[in-house]
């Protein structure tokens, strides 16, 4: 059953990481709305300069009215409460991130310590690239949690301004969908290349840490070494292709965001589809959906990275759970 397992899941986070995934959800919630009145208090700030009429200015009945220094108080509080919150969402997902790592290495401890039995090389891959993987896709479901949350509630600012433009963008976006769908697959391979390429190291490197002296003896240091030495390379080479990929992924919204904004105001322009006050409030907030598409992308490239490391995580702690001693 769905719900059994997202229990499952829930418990092999911890009650303090799901904590702080609801925080986030939380912090994004609100961080989109102030975004909205950031957008709309500039159009206030402009109506205040008498660039805009105030009655061109469309702005919302819940925005209070006033001269110069309501503008700029509004603009003042938005962007305060804006740096307030990006903070908090900053500090929440480092803190899960944190928090997952010492709840994961906190129970490897335990087993290797308290099993009936351990494989130190299967036990130094999961304390070390396994815990940081895993608490990396816990810090990425973090970063999506609150992106999607502020990109949900821009999208629907952004609907309610004009529907047409904003579905019209929408489709032009869609078609970077290939070039991304196409990206995610790579990096889920070369995900399952690096972990390979890791134990393999891992392994040799133990192995030849324990049998030092007999490697001594046969003089077989060097090709141990050189051994090593390739698979480090081969992960090292498989982590550039990953972020080779991630930011290809990151930078295809960045470059095409701001063109097909400029796209949108010309041609908003020249239809007559938007006033110029509200094209204003468009523009930015447009923008910002960009830059939380943008985080969105990065976030699911890394969860996509680290989701063979969760599930093998995932997968010793359910077999430690039902038999404690086999790990």
């Amino acid at each position: 059953m769905i719900g059994g397992g997202l229990r499952r899941h829930l418990r092999f986070i911890g009650r303090r990481v799901a904590a702080l995934l609801a925080g986030g959800a939380t912090a994004g919630l609100v961080l989109g709305v102030v975004e909205i009145g950031f957008a709309y208090s500039l159009q206030a700030f402009l109506a205040a300069l008498g660039v805009l009429s105030l009655d061109a200015a469309s702005l919302p009945s819940w925005l209070p009215r006033g001269g110069m220094r309501t503008a700029l108080s509004l603009v003042a509080f938005f962007g305060v409460t804006r740096g307030l919150l990006q903070a908090v969402q900053n500090f929440l997902q480092s803190v899960t991130m944190e928090e997952a790592q010492l709840l994961q290495r906190s129970r490897i401890l335990r087993w290797a310590l308290h099993g009936e039995s351990a494989s130190s090389s299967r036990v130094a891959s999961m304390f070390n690239q396994r815990a940081m993987v895993t608490a990396s896709t816990i810090y990425s479901v973090q970063g999506l949690v609150v992106q999607l949350t502020v990109g949900a509630l821009l999208a629907a600012a952004l609907l309610a301004i004009s529907p047409l433009v904003t579905l019209a963008a929408a489709a032009a976006m869609l078609l970077f969908a290939p070039l991304l769908l196409w990206a995610d697959r790579r990096i889920k391979d070369v995900s399952a290349d690096s972990i390979a390429h890791w134990d393999r190291t891992n392994s040799r490197l133990l192995m030849s840490i324990r049998n030092l002296l007999l490697l001594q003896i046969c003089g077989m240091q060097a090709r141990e070494e050189a051994l090593a030495q390739d698979s480090l390379r081969s992960y090292v080479r498989k982590m550039y292709r990953f972020y080779t990929l991630t930011s290809m992924k990151m930078a295809a919204p960045q470059i095409a965001g701001p063109l097909l904004g400029c796209l949108i105001a010309v041609v908003s322009q020249r239809r007559g589809l938007m006033a110029p006050a509200a094209l204003i409030s468009y523009f930015y907030l447009f923008q910002r959906l960009i830059q939380a598409f943008t985080s969105v992308n990065q976030n699911m490239s890394a969860l996509i990275f680290g989701l063979p490391h969760y599930r093998e995580l995932f997968g010793w702690w359910s077999l430690a759970e039902e038999d404690p001693g086999s790990g």
